[in-house]
């Protein structure tokens, strides 16, 4: 139907809003202990490292296809380029401490 909202782009966009948002309320270095945690285990070690490829993928550069659906789904409750900027730094934060966690 023409002028109807994929459900799958709305959910999508849902998601990796609530993942800016764990990115902003949760502290780092707690991500990324719990992020080295899974890492250690067997079971979700290869889902866990994956996790941490498509964070980068999704929100590392401004134009990131996740930064792109969190920008979206704020709209215009807040500015885009501060979304943006926000999206960048806190994931390069948590990537950055994922590895140091892991020397």
């Amino acid at each position: 139907m023409p002028g109807v909202a994929d459900p799958l782009y709305i959910l999508a966009r849902r998601v990796l809003l609530d993942v800016l948002r764990l990115l902003q309320a949760v502290p780092t270095n707690t991500l990324a202990e719990k992020l080295r945690v899974l890492q250690d285990n067997s079971v979700a070690r290869q889902a866990t490292r994956e996790a941490i490829v498509q964070l980068e993928n999704l929100f590392s550069l401004p134009t990131g296809f996740g930064t792109e659906m969190a920008v979206r789904a704020v709209g215009v409750l807040d500015d885009s380029e501060t979304i943006r900027a926000s999206c960048r730094a806190l994931a390069t934060d948590l990537l950055t401490a994922c590895r140091k966690a892991s020397e």
